[in-house]
């Protein structure tokens, strides 16, 4: 049996903490492999993922336990994981990268979310927050799923943008849990609303706009960008190839496409509002069917205003109540007979006509504009559950009617 033969080690000082070397190390250290620079210390370089790394020390020793420490973290992958920004920096920066393509009430939304999480989570180190530390961040609106739901979207949002630049490799909020949120279902109009539309006393403007958004299926931003261009009143037909996209509430601007590339359609315009559609054609002074009384684009506020007067005109019609308010010197629904009714209500209504009306649903995508033609679909699938269930479609084969 041989004998083990071991190095004998001493003790020395390094940086106030004692080390344990061979005398092999101690030899290495005293002949220095690096050269001394101007300012007293060695520099090495190190290439590390194909990048090169300059490494500094006042002893050998020092560049060494340097080097072998990125080596570590390289094989851990946090190397270049950033070690000074808070989560309230990044936040905010996230915030300024993501405003600019973004409508202005999704802006307030994330505005809102990042708050929130700021007031939990702000003062630490972006790199040192652990899924453990989001989840209990989360879970302080476990009460309100909603709100949790949009705080998670927004965190995986932040942290996958910190991922592209580099600033963390890994993304604490792979494993987060939530509340499961159901959304409301979308809805079309019932029948008292159809009825109050189409009896409300309306601006010219107000009722065109309506028009559009019922018989035409299109999107608020649509609307609010036609031009008298799109009109083609040979073939009844109006081209969608432009939207209003609001920047804040009191600026908007024209965008030359739609939402997606999905959105560029041309529609045809029904017979009930072919007169009404002329007829505000060859009335309109300027270029733009809707613009502000300085005839300048509809914005945030402007549009709110105009949302507003067409509601109250269409409450009244459905049996609600107004009343004007002297202290704030504006009409408001006393009772409301038509709550929830958005813009994007008549646009589903416009899906669910296609619908009924026996429209393919490939075809029916096309007119809505919708870039994934699940999103038609599952319309179109709803509308069957609600139509016929599967225990009557078992009797109708059963019995052969």
């Amino acid at each position: 049996m041989g004998i083990a033969h071991h190095q004998p080690t001493t003790l020395i000082v390094y940086h106030n903490a004692l080390l344990k070397v061979t005398l092999k190390e101690v030899i290495f250290m005293a002949k220095s492999k690096y050269k001394r620079r101007a300012d007293g210390r060695k520099e090495a370089t190190i290439r590390i993922d194909g990048k090169r790394i300059h490494v500094y020390g006042y002893t050998d020793l020092e560049i060494e336990l340097q080097k072998e420490e990125l080596i570590k973290a390289s094989h851990d992958g946090t190397l270049y994981v950033d070690k000074v920004t808070t989560f309230r920096e990044w936040s905010g920066k996230w915030l300024e990268l993501t405003r600019p393509n973004r409508s202005v009430n999704t802006m307030k939304m994330y505005d809102s979310s990042v708050a929130k999480l700021d007031a939990l989570l702000g003062d630490y180190l972006l790199s040192a927050l652990k899924t453990s530390d989001l989840q209990l961040a989360l879970n302080q609106y476990a009460d309100n799923p909603r709100t949790q739901e949009i705080l998670y979207i927004t965190l995986g949002q932040i942290y996958s943008k910190a991922i592209a630049e580099e600033m963390i490799v890994k993304n604490p909020c792979m494993n987060l849990e939530k509340v499961k949120y159901k959304a409301p279902e979308k809805r079309s109009l019932t029948d008292a609303e159809k009825d109050a539309v189409e009896r409300a006393e309306l601006k010219t403007s107000d009722r065109i706009l309506l028009d559009l958004l019922y018989y035409c299926g299109l999107r608020r931003g649509e609307v609010l960008a036609l031009s008298r261009g799109q009109f083609d009143l040979k073939k009844w037909t109006v081209k969608v190839d432009a939207a209003i996209v609001f920047v804040t509430d009191s600026r908007s601007e024209r965008k030359p496409m739609p939402k997606t590339e999905a959105g560029f359609r041309t529609i045809p315009i029904p017979s009930p509002i072919r007169d009404r559609i002329t007829e505000y054609l060859s009335e309109l002074d300027g270029m733009y069917l809707f613009t502000k009384q300085d005839g300048s684009f509809v914005t945030h506020n402007s549009y709110a205003s105009l949302w507003k007067r067409i509601l109250l005109a269409v409450n009244a019609a459905a049996g609600g109540v107004n009343y004007y308010d002297k202290a704030k010197r504006k009409t408001l629904m006393q009772i409301n007979a038509i709550p929830g009714l958005t813009a994007h209500v008549f646009r589903h209504n416009y899906c669910t006509m296609l619908y009924y009306a026996g429209v393919p649903v490939k075809d029916a995508q096309y007119l809505m504009g919708h870039a994934n033609p699940m999103t038609t679909l599952s319309i179109y699938t709803h509308l069957d559950q609600m139509n016929t269930s599967s225990a009557e479609l078992l009797e109708n084969y059963l019995t052969g009617t």
